[in-house]
């Protein structure tokens, strides 16, 4: 009879791969830029993976929504749900940019700063990367 490895296992024996694998890194690639653009192009797996989490996000929750009401039987008790759900949404809001305008007012964040606005045609000098092939394949599972 077979046995699985329980997923605990699985955990350890992927962190001690992490592990491995960054050592390894770290002594082929003494320099800090090429080891940095080494465990870019690792991290893609990682990337991926939790994109395609965030993918799955939405539908679950709305799948949940849909089978939740499903069950709920009459259209009395799934308009009360509605109204009491909306009703919460206003509420907390109307509470929180409420909230938000009157610390605002009294805090008046910023009010002495006194920063000069930079010129029209001043250049920011922002430092831009070009397109890797990492950023590509991350592109093509989803940009959050």
């Amino acid at each position: 009879m077979k046995r699985k490895l329980p997923a605990a296992a699985w955990i350890l024996i992927a962190m001690a791969l992490g592990i491995v694998i960054g050592y390894m890194v770290f002594i082929n690639f003494p320099d800090k830029e090429s080891a940095t653009k080494v465990a870019g192009y690792i991290s893609i797996v990682s990337d991926v993976f939790l994109r395609l989490i965030k993918m799955l996000i939405g539908p679950l929750v709305f799948s949940t929504l849909v089978v939740g009401i499903a069950h709920m039987g009459d259209a009395d008790s799934v308009g009360r749900v509605f109204a009491k759900s909306l009703g919460w949404f206003v509420t907390a809001s109307l509470v929180s940019l409420v909230l938000g305008l009157v610390m605002a007012n009294l805090l008046q964040p910023g009010h002495n700063l006194g920063l000069p606005l930079p010129d029209i045609g001043a250049h920011t000098n922002l430092a831009t990367s070009a397109f890797t092939l990492k950023d590509f394949v991350i592109h093509l599972v989803l940009k959050a």
